[in-house]
């Protein structure tokens, strides 16, 4: 970093490309799933609110894309956190959070977070199979499916429910969820990326790929 800062400190991505950071999103590309690795794009962002806001402006934009411009919806879970900004605290389901803002916010609506050790669904694991991802697939029976454009979720959650781990089965049931509705996966990796739980990425854990879920 200090050598950087003694060449250029600062370069502007929207207009200008710099050698270490191809560098970086080369090597990014190689730690990431394989089929971020054969055909992946990387952008930088200046932290994690950021990255929530751009992930949710490229899902907007792929249905643009691909001729469904009704899909704008960005379902969450509850007492989640995906960052301050607007856009971020629309899609973070922590309640206290939300409250001074809500009136500015869009409630595009959240499921049952996955918590094991007090499940909303007063379910107990493994027996619950899973079922606060099922919850995903009854909020798309009650509401209109073809108008949500993603999921988004931590693997594993920050602080705002206990750096909790989603159980074995549970991000390939959601996972399976939104490729059967066509629905895109983003994975809040803000807290558990490169490397942080033993493995590049968090996904990773699970063998699933987010945003990748869908062929155009």
């Amino acid at each position: 970093m200090a050598a950087q800062a003694q060449q250029r400190a600062y370069v502007h991505s929207s207009q200008f490309s710099n050698a270490p950071a191809e560098e970086l999103a080369v090597k990014l590309l190689e730690m990431a799933p394989p089929s971020f690795a054969a055909s992946g794009r990387v952008y930088f962002t200046s932290g994690g609110s950021e990255a929530t806001e751009t992930a949710i402006k490229l899902c907007r934009q792929f249905y643009l894309e691909t001729g469904q411009p009704r899909r704008t919806r960005i379902v969450s879970r509850q007492q989640s956190y995906h960052g301050a900004t607007l856009g971020a605290l629309s899609v973070s389901g922590n309640t206290r959070r939300r409250e001074p803002f809500a009136p500015m916010l869009s409630d595009w609506g959240q499921i049952s977070p996955c918590y094991c050790y007090r499940c909303p669904l007063g379910l107990k694991y493994p027996e619950c199979n899973v079922d606060c991802a099922d919850d995903l697939e009854r909020f798309l029976q009650r509401e209109d499916a073809s108008i949500i454009a993603g999921f988004i979720f931590e693997p594993l959650s920050g602080t705002t429910l206990g750096a909790v781990a989603s159980p074995e089965g549970y991000v390939q049931r959601i996972a399976e969820i939104c490729r059967r509705h066509g629905i895109l996966l983003i994975a809040d990796e803000v807290m558990t990326g490169i490397g942080r739980t033993g493995k590049n990425f968090a996904v990773q854990h699970w063998g699933v790929t987010p945003l990748s879920n869908l062929k155009h």
